[in-house]
């Protein structure tokens, strides 16, 4: 198992030198409450369009997540 700390917004480039190794893809979410939401709108709108984008980067390589 091996842990990879970084933002959505990057994920796709961040996964493809892994892409070969990985079973499941873990998904801890930018941010948990959602209180933070009406904090960060911007970055909470960009991080969560980003993820949702790059679903067919995971469907793709038959990466499941678990979100």
């Amino acid at each position: 198992m091996k842990y990879i700390k970084s933002s959505t917004i990057n994920i796709k480039r961040v996964l493809k030198k892994y892409r070969n190794n990985i079973d499941v893809l873990f998904h801890f979410g930018e941010f948990s409450r959602i209180h933070q939401s009406f904090i960060n709108v911007d970055k909470c709108f960009k991080s969560n369009i980003s993820a949702t984008r790059d679903f067919s980067f995971y469907l793709e390589n038959k990466i499941r997540i678990v979100y």
